[in-house]
């Protein structure tokens, strides 16, 4: 049994000592006693986790995502609330996944209250796709669904609008919808953190 738990904890990365991590075979007898004396596994687990080899976070190359539907401004503006609603898309290999949305995001109430075009160079959202973040970040294994907004510029590229901080947030600028702007990527890129 002893080997057992060992070996499964091993498999979930545990002994990885090539990355940082420390064996569990070098610290069984810690874990083992841990195990043996506890009325519950939380502290055994604990002391697992923690000589785990801690996951490096990898530098964000590139916007990239995995779609999996394509909805109208209503089909998802029409839904916003504190809550989350289920929906069902297509990933790039035909495979249906359902997803729950979060629908409470300051950004759909921003679009839903101040309207959907950039505040800047009049670009107009015309459609959201339901997402998440592509190997290009990071973090991607760990990464929800959600919607963002997309229009067409002149030359037919899609380009994202997202939320904007009149007041800047690195210069006090509150988290709320009074401080906040439809803006598309390129316009909210070139202000920065200006307050114009």
């Amino acid at each position: 049994m002893e080997k057992n738990i060992l070996d499964y904890y091993r498999g979930y990365g545990v002994g990885d000592s090539e990355s940082g991590g420390v064996d569990v075979y070098e610290r069984k007898d810690k874990i083992w006693s841990i195990i043996n004396h506890s009325d519950d596994l939380v502290s055994a687990f604990t002391y697992i986790d923690y000589i785990k080899p801690k996951k490096k976070r990898v530098k964000k190359i590139k916007r990239g995502y995995i779609r999996i539907g394509k909805y109208e401004i209503n089909e998802v503006l029409g839904f916003v609330g504190p809550y989350k609603k289920s929906y069902m898309g297509e990933d790039e290999n035909g495979k249906i996944i359902s997803a729950k949305v979060k629908m409470g995001s300051q950004r759909y109430e921003l679009f839903k209250n101040k309207g959907v075009v950039c505040v800047i160079c009049g670009l107009a959202g015309e459609f959201f796709y339901l997402e998440k973040q592509g190997e290009s970040y990071g973090d991607h294994e760990f990464s929800s669904y959600h919607f963002n907004l997309y229009g067409y510029n002149e030359k037919g590229e899609e380009v994202m609008l997202t939320k904007d901080h009149i007041f800047p947030k690195s210069k006090g600028g509150a988290n709320e919808l009074e401080n906040y702007q439809t803006m598309c990527t390129v316009c909210n890129s070139n202000k920065g953190n200006n307050l114009e």
